[in-house]
């Protein structure tokens, strides 16, 4: 019986010569490599600027045709159809989705997901070392047979792309890309990136309650309370510029989560 991992659903290109979507087994690949380098340590999937940019770096050595775009968000969405993979919805929320069943953007996931997560048995085979390396290699043979790819290089490749947007944003360097591609890549990870570094500006500090914040799990603080900046803290002009054109969310909205259904 072949491994779940062997018969992913993939929609097909109109254009045949370019096969079936590469977007769900690069993912998967993105995950197997978080939990290689301990940025996944449970059975809860959130959707990190690492995991989007490991997801990216992944693409760009594995998937040589330019018909399919890298979208992210998509196959984060669509593995609920592979049965092993479960969304965990924010209470309250409904995913906002396109006449073609996905979601609208990478923004309408995050606001709506709060993680994914696989079948037990799944994680657990992921947990293993062996096993992780055996299900690597089994997605690489099934459906880039004929690529690989460096773990080293990828993670020293992934880690100083982040770091590189980290300081695009704080500095308000970041420039559009010239191609559409790249511009959809950067989005992606910046929109993600942009939560986690807005705290890192007020130095973890809530505007309501003066409390500094810290957590040990990938929650998004930037929902759950309003950023001032700490006495004697200096923010760069872009940094300002980006708070400029932060809209405030209400302190309310704390990460919970609760069942997807109707998948």
């Amino acid at each position: 019986m072949p491994h779940a991992f062997q018969s992913l659903k993939r929609a097909s290109h109109r254009n045949k010569a370019l096969g079936k979507a590469p977007h769900k087994p690069v993912l998967l690949l993105a995950v197997v490599e978080g939990v290689e380098v301990g940025k996944i340590i449970e059975n809860k999937i959130y959707i990190t600027a690492e995991l989007i940019a490991t997801f990216q770096k992944l693409w760009a050595r594995l998937v040589p045709e330019q018909g399919w775009q890298p979208r992210f968000f998509l196959p984060f969405f669509h593995l609920t159809g592979d049965k092993f993979w479960q969304l965990e919805l924010v209470p309250g929320a409904e995913v906002a989705l396109t006449n073609s069943y996905s979601p609208k953007s990478i923004a309408a996931l995050k606001d709506s997901i709060a993680y994914a997560s696989f079948a037990p048995t799944l994680w657990k085979q992921l947990c293993n070392e062996t096993n992780r390396a055996a299900l690597r290699q089994l997605l690489l043979n099934t459906y880039f047979p004929d690529r690989t790819y460096g773990r080293h290089e990828l993670q020293r490749e992934t880690r100083a792309y982040l770091e590189q947007l980290e300081q695009d944003f704080l500095n308000n360097l970041a420039a559009e890309p010239n191609d559409p591609t790249y511009r959809l890549v950067e989005y992606e990870a910046r929109s993600t990136l942009f939560k986690t570094e807005v705290p890192k500006l007020y130095v973890y500090t809530c505007a309501i309650s003066g409390l500094r914040l810290t957590a040990t799990t990938d929650v998004q603080m930037v929902d759950a309370c309003l950023p001032v900046s700490a006495a004697g803290a200096t923010l760069s002009p872009g940094a300002k510029a980006k708070m400029t054109r932060f809209k405030m969310e209400s302190p309310s909205r704390l990460p919970f989560t609760g069942p997807l259904t109707g998948t």
